[in-house]
């Protein structure tokens, strides 16, 4: 388990290392998954270093894998992607506006560390079936409201990459409101900005009696 100080020094250490390496991870760095939660103070610990960087090389990557076990004394992963889609088919392609977190001195070089905003991993982990997700998502609510998360999932559903999926991801929406917040469904699906046809199965499922 790897603490908010720990995750900061981590990703310095792999700026650093990239650098040296002529690879640099490039702008934006965004924490992402555990990391992000720990960063926001929702979570203390994480279990691995998640993060977006435009490019990483494979091979710094691990290297500095191996130098973290020696010094945590246990394997410490590190998880680096340069795609947009961080969860299957649910893009965020305004990820470089992810809220700022901290500033990372480097060699003389100032960089912007981010982290995405606590409605955008409500989001990515409300599809996910691990019970480590769902239980996130238990956690996250304490921290958001529905006023919070309805604009947030009318972007981010206009982006996902499966149309055919995204009935089932808004039905997910819809009911995890419910769930965490006693929202009623009818009144959540009235305020979705989804195709006409998903609104009326929507509506088909939660209505009352339905």
């Amino acid at each position: 388990m790897v603490q908010w100080d720990d995750v900061k020094a981590i990703v310095a250490r792999l700026i650093e290392a990239s650098a040296a390496a002529g690879q640099p991870l490039g702008e934006p760095i965004v924490l992402v998954g555990g990391s992000a939660m720990a960063a926001h103070g929702v979570r203390d610990e994480s279990l691995d270093v998640d993060l977006y960087a435009p490019s990483a090389s494979d091979e710094v990557v691990h290297a500095l894998e191996v130098e973290l076990a020696a010094r945590f004394g246990a394997p410490v992963r590190i998880d680096v992607t340069a795609g947009e889609n961080l969860w299957g088919n649910i893009l965020l392609r305004d990820i470089a506006d992810s809220p700022v977190v901290a500033e990372i001195d480097v060699v003389g070089t100032r960089h912007t560390l981010r982290a995405l905003s606590l409605e955008d991993l409500f989001l990515l982990k409300l599809n996910s079936s691990r019970r480590k997700d769902r239980d996130d998502v238990a956690l996250l609510a304490r921290h958001l409201s529905v006023e919070r998360l309805i604009p947030r999932f009318n972007q981010v559903v206009r982006w996902h990459g499966d149309r055919h999926a995204v009935l089932g991801y808004a039905d997910l929406f819809v009911a995890s409101l419910a769930q965490h917040f006693g929202a009623a469904p009818m009144t959540v699906i009235a305020t979705l900005a989804v195709p006409q046809h998903v609104r009326a199965e929507l509506e088909a499922t939660h209505a009352p009696g339905g």
